[in-house]
């Protein structure tokens, strides 16, 4: 779905620009009555101004990006990563005493597997799914470092909006290769917590990392698609897609096995309630990422009013000294006139290091030729 963000951004961006926005235009837009406009996630209508506001929420989300990959990793290497490691060797074994097999006993092998477990379709392949897990945790690693290279080296510095880019990305290829692992070993606690333990299997191992989105700063319309395909993965292709048949169909077996209403219904409840937490948690994300983004524009726009006033208020008063200027040049001679000017940027520094005024003050020209006067009586 990060595809679609590029295409939004990039392959769109033509029909998507529908204004050229300006800050200081007359000083008319530099109101709070006049604002950008903007699409409904997809930002301002000025792709230019879009542009500014990405670069200034990538500055912005620096400690809140990092902190979502250190906690990604930390969850990954301390859960599901050292899960695998911690039976590495019995794993590596166990592929080397299938491979001496006969095919005959290759086949019985997976007939005795239970269904819905890695061994059963894979058995040959136990090596590959640690070296996933390597890779896994080395792309957030990786990603890491990028991050933290992109904010520190000046030759990032127009460049760091590719975070918005590869960080989805790196969730992406998470979701979609746990996704995979999933389906095909979604019966892997059932001697544990029987056929409904695909729901803790889900939480405990495979989604746990994901936990760090709550951290991360991104664009609302990124955090739409990122808990988009979750959901869609986690909680409906692969429940329903899988070698071992309808995932949901398990918890309501399971609940009718146990006869009273009461007991049904409770257990029920019990293995459902997980699973809806899971998805307030989704809508709960994509909330806060629009409040957030609402925030950070609003931010954004009173940061470029403060600019384009700022701005004015130089141009203003470098006019008012060029006029000034001026009109000194028009009434005294050459001479005279630049040792008024001259005299009169000497006591404005002055003042403007006391700390009076905050302008370019200008001292009273009546003044000035009076003292210009008085030292040639003297």
């Amino acid at each position: 779905m990060v595809f679609l963000d590029v295409l939004v951004n990039y392959g769109c961006r033509r029909w998507l620009h529908k204004e050229d926005y300006s800050f200081d235009e007359g000083g008319d837009k530099t109101r709070s009555s006049s604002r950008p406009s903007q699409y409904p996630l997809l930002g301002f209508k000025d792709r230019h101004l879009e542009d500014e506001y990405l670069e200034h929420l990538v500055v912005a989300s620096r400690a809140r990006i990092i902190l979502a990959y250190v906690t990604a990793i930390l969850l990954y290497a301390s859960g599901p990563f050292a899960a695998d490691f911690c039976v590495y060797d019995l794993v590596i074994q166990q592929q080397d005493d299938y491979r001496a097999l006969s095919d005959e006993e290759k086949e019985e092998f997976k007939e005795s597997q239970p269904e819905g477990t890695w061994l059963k379709y894979f058995p040959n392949s136990t090596r590959v799914c640690l070296v996933i897990s390597c890779l896994l945790l080395l792309m957030f690693i990786l990603g890491l470092v990028a991050v933290v290279c992109m904010y520190q080296m000046k030759r990032f510095e127009k460049h760091r909006t590719w975070i918005f880019y590869f960080t989805p990305a790196i969730y992406l290829v998470f979701i979609a290769v746990n996704g995979f692992i999933f389906a095909f070993s979604s019966q892997s606690y059932n001697a544990w917590l029987g056929t409904s333990s695909w729901i803790f299997l889900l939480i405990l191992q495979f989604i746990s990392p994901l936990a760090s989105l709550f951290f991360i700063s991104l664009p609302a319309l990124v955090m739409l698609e990122l808990m988009t395909v979750f959901v869609l993965v986690f909680l409906v292709i692969v429940p329903l897609c899988n070698p071992v048949g309808n995932l949901w169909n398990l918890i309501i077996e399971d609940a009718i096995e146990l006869g009273g209403d009461y007991a049904r219904r409770s257990t029920l409840a019990n293995f459902i309630q997980p699973l809806v937490l899971l998805c307030v948690l989704a809508v709960c994300v994509v909330v806060v990422s629009v409040i957030v983004d609402i925030s950070n524009r609003q931010s954004f726009i009173n940061k470029k009013i403060i600019e384009a006033l700022t701005k004015q208020r130089e141009e203003t008063l470098l006019q008012q000294k060029e006029d000034h200027e001026n009109l000194i040049h028009s009434i005294f001679p050459p001479v005279v006139a630049k040792d008024l000017i001259r005299k009169q940027s000497g006591q404005d520094m002055k003042i403007s290091k006391s700390g009076r005024d905050f302008g370019l003050s200008h001292v009273s020209l009546g003044s000035l030729v009076a003292s210009r006067g008085h030292h040639f009586v003297h």
